[in-house]
């Protein structure tokens, strides 16, 4: 599938057309303050997403509610993450017999694990609406400036998974 292009670009290349042109929206920025119902890593989530793209106007307020449920999702799935970490896959939970006397120990799968995974689904859907993946953003013809990558910390997901349970 061919890229979308911009009708900027159409323009440049010659191959705009009147009745195919895009209907233009006045722009109006999300606000920086995030959305109430959001914890501390939420909130965080929202200052970065929010910085990063109305800086270059790929925000607005009508994406407002669908970056919410993205930041929920991000923080959800940062804290079962650091459980899962901290507890591992699997715990042992106490099996009783019929009068109510521990018996035995037997492992099952970490419920954080299956709420990540939930999370993470969620969160990847939300991110691919906004644009905030990088095979969303070729398909809004939007592509990636070197220049800021030059500027980006690099962080490595364990890193970032071990701020959560520190945090």
């Amino acid at each position: 599938m061919p890229r979308k292009r911009t009708e900027k670009a159409k323009k440049l290349r010659g191959t705009d057309r009147k009745g195919q042109a895009k209907t233009q929206l006045p722009l109006q920025l999300v606000s920086p303050a995030p959305e109430s119902g959001l914890d501390d890593v939420g909130r965080a989530e929202w200052k970065r997403v929010v910085d990063g793209m109305s800086k270059h106007g790929l925000i607005s307020n009508l994406d407002a509610s669908i970056l919410a449920v993205y930041c929920q999702n991000f923080s959800r799935w940062k804290r079962c993450e650091a459980e899962v970490m901290r507890d591992g896959e699997t715990i042992l939970i106490t099996t009783f017999d019929t009068h109510g006397k521990p018996r035995s120990k037997k492992p099952i799968k970490n419920p954080a694990l299956s709420i990540a995974e939930s999370a993470s689904r969620l969160m990847s859907a939300a991110a691919d609406r906004l644009g905030l993946s990088p095979s969303s953003r070729s398909k809004f013809g939007i592509e990636n400036d070197p220049a800021d990558a030059e500027q980006a910390e690099g962080e490595s997901l364990y890193d970032f998974l071990n701020e959560q349970g520190n945090g």
